[in-house]
């Protein structure tokens, strides 16, 4: 069952606590090459773990496009990643093998997509600010879109011990005006 970080209470009792704080929303007016987040050091010191909500779509002619995160502007190949996912009548994996220059925390629809049809995405990275530990992700991404159904679960790994600082996310064209992107704090 997936359960988002911070359902269960410390004490294990249950419920929801009030421990998602929101840091930022950007909505797109126009395409977009990218779109960042800074975090400030207030910010590091105030959370354990973050969450970035999106709603996503790539101007790419494709109708599924790749769909990029990059911490603290590291573009070298410090990247990991795996993917499950389920069309409805049949379930697949993926590792890319290797590391890479970016993690790719699901897909995105393209342009051949139904109109006005966005990817969803809910990207878990664990203790984004520790120095002494790599920094993992789990992603869980759905599509409504009849050519594309497809629920997706990543997880993936940024081979650095630096806090983060900045996430910067892309596609392989550009990221479609009305894409939404919301970047929570999680206290630990």
């Amino acid at each position: 069952m997936w359960m988002p970080l911070g359902w269960v209470s410390a004490s294990g009792a249950g419920g929801a606590t009030a421990s998602y704080e929101l840091i930022s929303t950007t909505i797109l007016g126009a395409n977009t090459a990218s779109v960042s987040f800074s975090l400030t050091g207030a910010q590091q010191a105030a959370y354990k773990h973050l969450q970035v909500r999106v709603t996503a779509r790539s101007t790419s002619a494709v109708s599924e496009d790749n769909f990029k995160l990059n911490f603290n502007s590291d573009t070298a190949s410090n990247y990991v990643q795996h993917v499950l996912y389920g069309t409805g009548s049949a379930v697949s994996s993926n590792w890319p093998g290797g590391t890479q220059t970016y993690v790719q925390p699901g897909s995105t629809l393209g342009a051949s997509a139904t109109a006005n049809n966005f990817s969803s995405h809910v990207i878990d990275i664990l203790d984004a600010f520790s120095t002494s530990k790599n920094k993992t992700l789990r992603s869980f991404v759905g599509f409504p879109d009849s050519s594309v159904y497809r629920v997706q679960l990543y997880s993936g790994l940024w081979l650095s011990t630096s806090a983060i600082s900045s996430l910067s996310f892309a596609t392989n064209a550009n990221l479609a005006t009305g894409s939404r992107f919301s970047l929570y704090g999680v206290r630990g």
